[in-house]
C-alpha cells in the first residue's frame, strides 16, 4: 500500500505541473513562459519537497483546488465534487463556495454540497458512527499554535517578526503571546479586506466587458474574446456530396 501511495505522490507531482501551467496559460501567459515558470516554482519548492518527503496529502488537496478552479467554466459538476473532496481531506478548499457564489454557479455548488454530504455519510457509515468527527472536533477547538518560520501562519510570521522587540524590551512570555496574537488579528482582517477587494474590483470589471460586449458584440468577436450575450459562430456544416 505504501509503495503505491508514492507512485501516487510521483503521479500528482506530473499533475501539478500540467495543472499549473494550465491555469498560467488561461491567465494569458505565453506557453514557453508559462511552462518555464512552472518548472521553477516546482524546482525551488521546500513544501512540496516536505510533502515528498513526509508522505503529506497537500498535492492531492492542491492538484483538486487547481482541477476545481480549472474546470468550473465548462465541468461544473466535476469542479464541485473535486472541490468537496480537497474539502474532505483540509478544510480551506471550501473557500471555493464563496466565488462560486458570486459567479452564480449553481451547479458547482450543489455538486459540491452533495459531495461533501456523500463523503460524510461514508465517514460515519451512513450517520451511524460519529467517533471519529467528534475526535476532529476536539482537535480543532486545541489546534496548537506553531511559531516555526516553516509552519507558513501568519501566527509564526507574526511570531517571527516581533521577536527581536520582544529581545529588546524583555517582554514577558504572556504578554508577547498577547501581542503577536493582536498583530495576528490585524494581517488577517488585512487579508480578507484585499481578498474583498479583489473580488469587488473583478466582478466591476466583468459587468463592465459584459455591458460593452452587450452592446458591441461585433467587436468583441474579432478581438477574439466571446461575448456573453450572443451565441459562437457556427461552423459551416459539410457540404453532402451530390447523388450519384
Amino acid at each position: 500500500l505504501f509503495y503505491f501511495y508514492q507512485c501516487a505522490q510521483l503521479f500528482m507531482v506530473c499533475l501539478l505541473f500540467l495543472l499549473c501551467y494550465r491555469l498560467a496559460t488561461r491567465l494569458g501567459l505565453d506557453p514557453a513562459l508559462a511552462a518555464a515558470i512552472t518548472a521553477a516554482l516546482m524546482l525551488v519548492n521546500t513544501p512540496l519537497h516536505r510533502t515528498l518527503k513526509l508522505n503529506l496529502v497537500n498535492l492531492w488537496v492542491l492538484n483538486s483546488v487547481l482541477g476545481a478552479m480549472l474546470l468550473a467554466g465548462a465541468r461544473p459538476l466535476a469542479a464541485g465534487l473535486l472541490a468537496a473532496f480537497a474539502g474532505h481531506l483540509k478544510l480551506y478548499p471550501f473557500v471555493l463556495a464563496a466565488p462560486w457564489l458570486l459567479a452564480r454557479r449553481w451547479a458547482a455548488l450543489c455538486a459540491l454540497v452533495a459531495g461533501a454530504a456523500l463523503l460524510l455519510l461514508l465517514s460515519t457509515a451512513g450517520g451511524r458512527d460519529w467517533s471519529i468527527w467528534a475526535h476532529w472536533l476536539a482537535f480543532f477547538r486545541a489546534f496548537p499554535v506553531g511559531t516555526r518560520v516553516r509552519d507558513n501562519s501568519l501566527h509564526s510570521l507574526s511570531w517571527n517578526l516581533l521577536l527581536p522587540l520582544k529581545r529588546l524590551l524583555d517582554l514577558p512570555d504572556p504578554s508577547y503571546a498577547s501581542v503577536v496574537g493582536l498583530l495576528t488579528t490585524l494581517l488577517s482582517l488585512t487579508v480578507l479586506a484585499w481578498f474583498i477587494w479583489r473580488v469587488a474590483r473583478r466582478q466591476r470589471a466583468v459587468s463592465a466587458f459584459s455591458a460593452g460586449c452587450s452592446s458591441q458584440p461585433f467587436a468583441c468577436r474579432m478581438s477574439g474574446r466571446p461575448s456573453p450575450f450572443t451565441s459562437p459562430t457556427p461552423r459551416p456544416c459539410a457540404k453532402t456530396p451530390p447523388a450519384a
